[in-house]
């Protein structure tokens, strides 16, 4: 299982990055997720030119937000803008996940013992979306991995009027 850095691990943290910058804004993992949001905001309450930002997301989803902000950070933008700008944004990401297997889930307390057993059995590769900050089984994939990736990306960008072509790297 994954955890999350404590309190005084984000205070020190906070510390360090204010050695080197005027304001923090930190982009956390989704609040609904873990913990990490929560530790995060209290360890900020001690400091005042720290902003933490729930993105509703992990990995990628979280990872465009702070692309985001890094360029408006570029640009010049005020650490309210860029606040406002990632709290508007973070509902138009579209980000969901394929794993190769259900253990994961089973792992993190997404699935079942028994839906992992049956997974593994079939060869089943339930995909999961990000929805409102969680993670929730959008559909699933039977086949080998290799042609089930590519099935999968191609499903999910069909639609390629909506993907947003600066942001692929």
């Amino acid at each position: 299982k994954a955890d999350s850095a404590s309190v005084e691990e984000y205070e020190d943290f906070f510390v360090e990055a204010l050695t080197k910058a005027d304001d923090v804004i930190h982009i956390s993992m989704s609040g609904k997720l873990g913990v990490s949001y929560q530790r995060a905001l209290k360890a900020a309450k001690g400091f005042d030119h720290v902003r933490i930002v729930d993105s509703e997301h992990i990995s990628g989803g979280q990872a465009l937000l702070v692309l985001q902000a890094a360029k408006m950070v570029q640009d010049g933008a005020s650490v309210t803008d860029i606040v406002t700008t990632i709290n508007n944004t973070r509902a138009n990401i579209s980000a969901s996940y394929m794993l190769p297997h259900a253990r994961l889930y089973e792992k993190n307390g997404y699935a079942t013992k028994t839906f992992r057993k049956i997974t593994d059995f079939f060869k089943i590769k339930p995909i999961m979306k990000m929805r409102n900050g969680k993670l929730y089984m959008s559909s699933f994939g039977i086949g080998k991995q290799e042609n089930m990736w590519h099935s999968y990306m191609k499903r999910y960008l069909k639609h390629h009027r909506k993907v947003n072509m600066n942001a692929l790297y």
